[in-house]
C-alpha cells in the first residue's frame, strides 16, 4: 500500500476549468485565497508559503476560470494520480477508494467508472491513458481497463511501483518500490506487455533507513529519452531509453527550493513526529512530455509549472492563481488541444479536500 494519510471524512472533487481556452497572464496582479495562518498544521507548506511569496521569480499567472463540476456522485477518498485520454477525458486514481473517476470531455459531472466494491483494483497509484486503454498501477500489478472502466487483464511484475511510462514498443518503464534498497537495486527496469523483464538501469541514492523516498521518480518520454525526475529532490535525470545509459541531469533550481532543506532542519521539521517515519521535503509533482515539449509541476503551494528543455534550461514559468493553498500536489497532466495548452493539477488543501483544476495557455 502507498504511504498516504487518510483524509477525514468525504470530500468532494470539484473541477474548475478555465474558460474557452482563454489565456489569462499577468506579472503584476494574482489572487491569493491563503489566509495568514493557514498553514499551522503543515510547516513545509507554512515555509513554502513564505519563500514564494518572498521570492522574486516573476512566472506569468495563468488564472483558473469557473467551476464546472462539484461531485455528482464522483466522490474522492484519496485520489493519488490523473492523466488525460487522448480526447481530453481526465481519469483520476482513488488509492483508498479503490477506484477510478472520469470527467469526460465537455461534461460537468463526475463519474466512478469502477464500483468501489467490485474488488479489481487494490490501492491504485499510478496511471496512465495508452492506445485507447486505462492503465494503472495497485498492489497486485499492473491492470489494463477499457475507457469505461471494464477490466481487461493484469500484468504481474512482482515489484512495488511508484511511477511508470509506456514505450512506443508496448513495454514499460518502471520506477520501483523497494524496501530497503542496496545501491545495486536499479532505479528503473524494463517489462515486457507479460510482465518478463528486459532491462534493468539507473543508480539509486539507497539512503539507509529511509524506505527509497530519494529514489521515488516520476517517469515521462519523449522520443528515445526518459526523464526521471525526484519526488524528494529537485532533481531531473535523463538516460537513452536504448541503452539505459544516463546522458545528464539538471537541478530544478527554484528560488523556493535553494533554502528549502536548509530552513527545514533549523526549525526542527525534518525529525518525523512518528518513529519509524522518515520526512523529506517535496520537490517535483510530476513530469509530462508532449512530443518534444517538456513540462514540470513543482510541489508549491500555489502550483508552478516549468517549460523546460533537455538540459534543464528554463523555457518558460508559470503559476496558477487561484486555487485553495496547497499542502500537496497529487496529479499532474497536460494535452494540447488546437492553439492551447492545457493542464491539469490535483491539489489538496489545508482542509484535506482534494480538487482538480485545468488551466489553458494559448
Amino acid at each position: 500500500m502507498r504511504t498516504v494519510r487518510r483524509y477525514k471524512g468525504r470530500h468532494i472533487i470539484a473541477l474548475i476549468i478555465a474558460g474557452p481556452f482563454l489565456l489569462s497572464c499577468s506579472r503584476t496582479s494574482e489572487v491569493r485565497i491563503n489566509a495568514p495562518n493557514s498553514f499551522s498544521k503543515f510547516p513545509e507548506a507554512a515555509l513554502k508559503d513564505k519563500l514564494q511569496r518572498s521570492s522574486s521569480s516573476e512566472p506569468l499567472i495563468l488564472a483558473v476560470k469557473r467551476s464546472v463540476a462539484k461531485g455528482n456522485g464522483g466522490e474522492f477518498t484519496v485520489p493519488v494520480a490523473l492523466t488525460y485520454s487522448d480526447t481530453g477525458d481526465l481519469y483520476v486514481s482513488d488509492n483508498i477508494g479503490h477506484t477510478i473517476h472520469r470527467l469526460s470531455v465537455g461534461s460537468n459531472e463526475i463519474q466512478t467508472i469502477l464500483a468501489k466494491n467490485a474488488h479489481v483494483l487494490t490501492f491504485p497509484n499510478s496511471i496512465q491513458y495508452w492506445a485507447g486503454k486505462v492503465v494503472i498501477s495497485d498492489n497486485e500489478g499492473i491492470k489494463i481497463f477499457s475507457p469505461k472502466g471494464e477490466f481487461e487483464r493484469l500484468i504481474r511484475p512482482y515489484l512495488g511501483i511508484f511511477n511508470f511510462a509506456i514505450t512506443k514498443d508496448q513495454t514499460f518503464l518502471l520506477n520501483t518500490l523497494v524496501r530497503n534498497a542496496a545501491a545495486q537495486d536499479p532505479l528503473i527496469v524494463e517489462l515486457d506487455n507479460h510482465g518478463r523483464r528486459l532491462k534493468a538501469f539507473g543508480t539509486r541514492l539507497a539512503v539507509p533507513g529511509n524506505n527509497g523516498l530519494e529514489d521515488q521518480a516520476f517517469l515521462a518520454l519523449s522520443d528515445r529519452l526518459l526523464f526521471a525526475a525526484f519526488k524528494h529532490r529537485p532533481l531531473v535525470e535523463v538516460y537513452s531509453f536504448d541503452s539505459g545509459k544516463l546522458l545528464t541531469s539538471f537541478e530544478v533550481n527554484h528560488p523556493v527550493f535553494r533554502p528549502l532543506s536548509a530552513e527545514l532542519k533549523v526549525t526542527g521539521v525534518t525529525q518525523a513526529p512518528t518513529p519509524g517515519r522518515v520526512f523529506l521535503p517535496r520537490y517535483i509533482a510530476g513530469i509530462r512530455t508532449y512530443g518534444k515539449r517538456i513540462f514540470l509541476c513543482l510541489n508549491l503551494p500555489q502550483p508552478e509549472i516549468w517549460e523546460v528543455d533537455t538540459n534543464g534550461k528554463v523555457l518558460a514559468q508559470f503559476k496558477v492563481s487561484d486555487l485553495a493553498p496547497a499542502v500537496d500536489i497529487f496529479g499532474f497532466d497536460v494535452r494540447i488541444s488546437g492553439d492551447s495548452v492545457i493542464f491539469s493539477i490535483g491539489v489538496i488543501d489545508t482542509s484535506f479536500a482534494a480538487s482538480v483544476s485545468e488551466v489553458s495557455l494559448s
